[in-house]
């Protein structure tokens, strides 16, 4: 889990520079935003989660296996368990974003472990390297492991 930086809340002080960051996203992979209220919340004597804790409370929900409903559930449920009685105030707001690249087709292939294979495999390597701003000299030595891979494999089977 990729763990972000604190900053001031959008449109809260008109002096903020915000600063732009790429990621890398894989097919499933999950963006999780919160409010200053979710480690704000109290449980029944008055302690707070904390950001600690509260990427320790997403990391035991296992995420990969969950979608984002389930996990923003899964999260507000342990939130309500730890409060128990305790009055929480505080806006505690989530979002969840799943990294859906679309048809799931496209971006995942099986391929048995025969030289044959090779005629599906290697276009749609190509095609995803492209997709993500690689190709030539990088293609061509990807392209040569994976021939030498599933000659290797085949004569293995």
């Amino acid at each position: 889990m990729l763990r972000g930086q604190t900053a001031s809340g959008l449109a809260e002080n008109r002096n903020v520079e915000y600063r732009r960051i790429e990621l890398n996203l894989r097919q499933g992979d999950k963006l999780f935003f919160y409010t200053r209220g979710v480690p704000a919340w109290k449980n029944e004597v008055g302690r707070e989660l904390g950001t600690e804790e509260l990427l320790e409370l997403l990391n035991s929900i296992k995420p990969a296996g969950k979608t984002a409903e389930e996990l923003l559930c899964a999260v507000n449920n342990e939130l309500h368990v730890m409060a128990e009685d305790a009055q929480n105030v505080s806006d505690a707001t989530m979002l969840c974003l799943t990294y859906d690249k679309g048809d799931r087709a496209l971006s995942e292939l099986s391929a048995p472990p025969r030289a044959d294979s090779l005629k599906r495999v290697l276009p749609f390597i190509r095609s995803q390297l492209c997709e993500n701003g690689l190709g030539g000299l990088f293609y061509a030595s990807v392209a040569i492991a994976l021939e030498e891979l599933f000659v290797i494999a085949a004569a293995r089977v």
